[in-house]
């Protein structure tokens, strides 16, 4: 798999951003003091990891999407059937 430089430059400013929100979150539990800043951090960790692994679900709930049958867009999902048998991966949801 070949990656380019702007899908370098996309995932070195997405971790920029991941970290630099982690960041900010500890430090405002610094500026609380006290042990508040490692209930700040595991905040923060407990975003990321929740972030990481639900971003998809929470995104596509927020806007009330609902699954597209096939039968109302066969082109779409002959395309995306076909994508995903190239990348060699299993045929994602379509919403």
């Amino acid at each position: 798999m070949n990656i380019t430089r702007a899908q370098v430059a996309i995932r070195l400013r997405t971790w920029t951003l991941v970290a630099g929100l982690t960041a900010l979150v500890i430090a405002l539990g610094a500026v609380i003091g006290g042990a508040f800043v490692w209930v700040f951090a595991a905040i923060a960790v407990g975003a990321n990891l929740i972030g990481h692994f639900y971003s998809d679900r929470i995104a596509l709930r927020a806007v009330r999407a609902q699954p597209l049958a096939e039968a109302q867009a066969r082109e779409v999902h002959a395309a995306v059937r076909e994508l995903s048998a190239r990348a060699g991966i299993q045929m994602p949801r379509i919403t």
